[in-house]
């Protein structure tokens, strides 16, 4: 009897165990497959080299597609959220299928963008130095998630731009859907130009044997359309240097030649003009300083007698027009009465630090500069030397003949070593 029941025992633990052992296989399964039942395809999981380059040309050629359209062309789209005809080819039949003429659609059109003063009206994707016909984009993918793949993509535009005071005279705001109508255009001297870098989350899924965009959405994504057509609405957005000054591998060269030339013969009229202003001593600096106060035909004359204006070759590196008591302050300019001598050891175009300032444009030229010196204060007694350090705000205008300084603001000198400001 006791034989009969340790064989019960056993069958029944064996079919115990063996069910147990379908269920846990099912399981395995089941967090494995999509929800259709089906095993994953590679590319769910990892994307292979040859879909990674189908992938990026599409992402590339897209976003190439969509910025060779201007701003003012998608402002109905994004009230209303219809897909332009120009991309369609692009998109996924799920997204054309659920989410055309909806608002809501997770694409995201060019559109008006305001930072610092100034609103981006127009946009042209920029170009790769070794390729020029290939955009300056990056496409990293990041995962897969149901079935889609997420990429993150940055792209660099060369961006026109007006001030926000003039943006709203040109164009009128739709309340209710945070959308501009162009009134009038802007003169072309009002337009400016900045390099920008967006950045956007796209997401994609294989139809047959194609990859198609599902979303294409600004990286900081807001959930209502009017929200995120708010014009300040600007974190995707950013500036990067007007210039490239990159070296080339050697760092014998800059990479962009031309952007390299314009930094020089730029950096070399700031030099010119702050070795000129270094250099006075203390009477010409009075003398300066009285002509200053008189008006702009004596402070001019002046000016252009001392060589201050103008460069070694005689060419003028500076633009006095009737503002210069806003633009040449008597402090910027070290007109002060108290200055006997300034100093530079070495040669200032070794020692000066002329570096571009976010503000750079096409239109203005900003630049930051900071050089150090040792000043001489009160006497000519060359022990009561201090060294100081410089700095300065400069804005330049783009000439015929050369560049020449608009402007300079001085930020500060300080002692060196010292945190405290004269």
């Amino acid at each position: 009897m006791k034989k009969i029941l340790l064989l019960a025992l056993a069958g029944t633990l064996t079919v115990a165990l063996f069910l147990a052992g379908c269920a846990s296989g099912e399981a395995d399964t089941a967090q494995n497959t999509d929800n259709g039942g089906n095993k994953p395809a590679s590319w769910q999981t990892a994307v292979s080299k040859e879909d990674n380059e189908k992938i990026q040309k599409l992402i590339s050629d897209y976003f190439v597609k969509m910025y060779s359209v201007p701003v003012d062309n998608y402002q109905q789209n994004s009230e209303s959220g219809n897909i332009p005809d120009n991309l369609r080819s692009f998109i996924a039949k799920r997204t054309i299928e659920e989410g055309n003429n909806n608002a809501e659609i997770g694409l995201n059109f060019p559109r008006f963008v305001g930072m610092n003063g100034i609103t981006l009206i127009d946009y042209t994707p920029l170009m790769r130095l070794e390729d020029s016909k290939q955009p300056q984009i990056e496409a990293t993918y990041i995962e897969e998630n149901n079935g889609s793949l997420l990429y993150f993509v940055k792209l660099n535009l060369k961006a026109k731009c007006i001030m926000d005071g003039l943006f709203e005279k040109n164009y009128k705001l739709n309340e209710q859907a945070n959308t501009y109508q162009k009134i009038t255009a802007p003169a072309d001297s009002d337009i400016d130009t900045v390099l920008v870098q967006t950045k956007y989350d796209v997401e994609l899924v294989k139809e047959e044997k194609d990859y198609k965009i599902l979303r294409a959405r600004e990286s900081t994504f807001k959930q209502k359309a009017r929200d995120r057509l708010f014009r300040y609405n600007n974190d995707f957005i950013a500036r990067i240097p007007y210039l490239n000054l990159e070296k080339t591998a050697d760092n014998t060269n800059y990479a962009n030649k031309q952007d390299g030339d314009t930094y020089n013969k730029e950096k070399a009229a700031i030099v010119s003009f702050f070795e000129n202003i270094i250099n006075l001593d203390n009477e010409r600096r009075i003398l300066l300083n009285s002509s200053w106060d008189k008006g702009i035909a004596d402070f001019s004359k002046l000016m252009n007698t001392l060589s201050i204006a103008k460069n070694e070759e005689k060419q003028d590196i500076m633009t006095i027009g009737e503002d210069y008591r806003e633009k040449f302050s008597k402090e910027a300019l070290l007109l002060q009465n108290n200055i006997y001598s300034i100093r530079v050891q070495g040669e200032l175009k070794d020692t000066c630090n002329v570096a571009l300032h976010p503000a750079y444009s096409e239109k203005n030229s900003w630049y930051i500069v900071t050089f150090k010196a040792a000043m001489n204060k009160n006497t000519g007694i060359s022990g009561s030397e201090k060294e100081y350090s410089f700095d300065y705000l400069v804005k330049l205008v783009k000439k015929a003949a050369g560049p020449q300084i608009e402007s300079i603001k001085l930020n500060g000198i300080n002692t060196v070593n010292s945190p405290a400001g004269e």
